[in-house]
């Protein structure tokens, strides 16, 4: 009897994931949810994605080939998500969401690809509170401190 015997191999890129960091936002106001990654000497700018774990589609924010793309956008962020785009030479590709909403709150994913190269992956996970507002009356003819 004759036995052959065949090892193959992959080689995949390993992905790094960081995270999930915790951050607080109040409803109406503005959150930033950061993500960082380390700058290489490619010169091509990566593919980046913000998704969102319990929504349908999960995308909030797509770059890809110099651009944001709509096309996979969530239409619940649609016109509340962007990111300073001097900054992601930089290696900040953090999301701003505008006019934070209850419904935001839930775990949020920044993955940053390059082709050949491997993922990185921040988890962030977002609170959202109510903010009472506090009125401040100053009367004329009383000391006033605060």
């Amino acid at each position: 009897r004759f036995c052959s015997c065949f090892i193959v191999t992959y080689n995949f890129p390993v992905s790094r994931v960081l995270g999930p960091e915790k951050v607080l936002a109040f409803a109406g106001r503005d959150v930033t949810l950061t993500c960082t990654f380390n700058i290489t000497d490619r010169g091509d700018l990566p593919t980046v994605e913000w998704s969102k774990d319990d929504l349908e589609p999960n995308v909030i924010f797509l770059y890809r080939d110099g651009c944001e793309t709509h096309e996979m956008k969530n239409p619940d962020f649609e016109y509340r998500t962007s990111f300073v785009m001097k900054n992601l030479k930089h290696g900040d590709i953090s999301l701003r969401i505008s006019n934070v909403r209850l419904s935001d709150a839930g775990r949020y994913q920044c993955m940053r690809l390059w082709k050949n190269a491997p993922k990185d992956i921040t988890k962030v996970e977002l609170n959202v509170g109510t903010s009472s507002q506090v009125y401040l009356y100053i009367y004329k003819g009383f000391a006033a401190a605060l």
